[in-house]
């Protein structure tokens, strides 16, 4: 049974990360989220958006990224679309997380391993993630 549906919109620009991080950790403790599942979807979807920021829109800002949020009694959806570069198709095979020196490549090996599904597709021109997890 649907409890509850948001979308959230903002721009390609690293700014409005901040609000987004408050936004979707309200949303999780209204959906009655403990602390640490919380703590891991607030930063699942900020590491799939700062992605769409930095990989998809190569850092250039003016342009859009929805979050619609849905959560039942014991699941919350998250789909993120972007107009970005499509993303490489291996992306959901990144699950070994990289050596501590690395500079990066840990964000999908983190999503993959905070959500119980990921799915990417690419729809006319927008890139399309879908992830879930159970509460």
């Amino acid at each position: 049974m649907m409890t509850g549906a948001t979308t959230l919109t903002l721009d390609s620009d690293p700014a409005g990360l901040a609000d987004i991080q408050l936004r979707v950790d309200g949303l999780c403790r209204d959906a009655g989220c403990d602390s640490h599942s919380t703590f891991q979807l607030t930063l699942v979807v900020i590491e799939a958006v700062t992605n769409c920021i930095k990989h998809g829109y190569r850092g250039e800002p003016g342009h859009l990224i929805t979050i619609d949020w849905r959560h039942t009694d014991d699941c919350i959806e998250i789909e993120i679309r972007d107009r970005g570069v499509p993303l490489p198709a291996d992306v959901l095979s990144r699950t070994t997380m990289p050596p501590p020196e690395a500079e990066g490549g840990r964000g999908w090996p983190m999503i993959l391993a905070w959500t119980d599904s990921a799915h990417i597709d690419r729809i006319g021109d927008e890139n399309v993630l879908n992830l879930t997890r159970r509460c």
